[in-house]
């Protein structure tokens, strides 16, 4: 039997408990963007369960549609330091940072170790070409389902500008779609 692409109930649930510190009141108006059957088939899961993308891209898209896609891309540049101190990514982001210390930057090279935490065969993500000051992570094979919903491709910016405001502030991200949306070419640069 195969699996269809997923996302983390509890990664959804975690990233719709920030919305109201980013904007006051929007949790409300976003959860209710989302059809009622998914609401519903979300809370019923266990929070280490997965939402399958059949049941729709269901936050990702209602964001983007609440704040549009620059707010959207900040809203999850802004939520990475909370998300990474939730249950589910802190034993492996947290446990990186305090043994890279101050060599921060090598934090990027684990996004693939991390990627199928939050998401289950939406991509392929590998790290790339690497060198002094830069590294290149690739999502690579994006399910052709996901490529229908652009919601996930600003959060995926938020994210990566999230994460390099984590391991390295002052660096520089560019971030490539392909044209076909089949893959994304991300480069961090210090």
């Amino acid at each position: 039997m195969s699996r269809s692409p997923a996302v983390r109930v509890s990664a959804s649930l975690d990233m719709l408990e920030l919305l109201d510190e980013f904007e006051p009141g929007s949790r409300a108006r976003v959860w209710a963007r989302v059809p009622e059957a998914i609401r519903d088939f979300a809370e019923a899961q266990s929070r280490i369960g997965w939402v399958p993308l059949e049941h729709g891209p269901f936050l990702s898209e209602a964001i983007v549609a609440e704040f549009g896609r620059q707010r959207s891309r900040e809203l999850y540049r802004r939520a990475i330091p909370a998300l990474i101190e939730k249950p589910l990514l802190e034993p492996l982001v947290m446990g990186m940072l305090r043994v890279l210390g101050k060599r921060r930057t090598r934090l990027l090279a684990i996004i693939p170790k991390g990627w199928g935490l939050v998401f289950r065969d939406l991509c392929e993500p590998r790290v790339g070409s690497s060198g002094p000051g830069e590294i290149e992570v690739i999502f690579d094979a994006i399910a052709p389902e996901v490529r229908e919903h652009p919601g996930y491709f600003e959060m995926w910016a938020g994210v990566c500008l999230g994460l390099l405001d984590l391991a390295c502030p002052d660096g520089t991200l560019d971030y490539e779609v392909a044209a076909d949306w089949s893959s994304i070419r991300a480069r961090f640069t210090w």
